[in-house]
């Protein structure tokens, strides 16, 4: 007799937004070009950038693109990566209080 072996599923949270029907195409091209075979895929590799993004800001870089030349570069600006900037920096004065 075979002994059976529970599978452990890790815990999901679902989440559920609305989005405006404008920006639907753009969400499914986004898809298509990085082969995101769902909306999840898309969303987990997005989570993941911007993790990185706000790892970067904490640690006082900033963030940019840069030409395959060296020649120029354009800064990332973006609200929430200014938030966490400006976070940081509160708790870390706080810190050192």
């Amino acid at each position: 007799m075979k002994a059976s072996v529970a599978m452990r599923i890790p815990e999901t949270k679902r989440y559920q937004f609305d989005v405006p029907a404008e920006e639907v195409g753009h969400i499914d091209q986004m898809k298509a070009v990085i082969g995101a075979g769902s909306n999840g895929e898309l969303f987990d590799n997005a989570l993941t950038l911007l993790d990185w993004a706000i790892t970067q800001v904490k640690a006082g870089r900033k963030l940019a693109s840069i030409a395959d030349d060296g020649s120029t570069y354009r800064e990332l600006v973006m609200p929430a990566l200014e938030k966490a900037r400006t976070r940081s920096y509160a708790q870390a004065a706080q810190a050192a209080g």
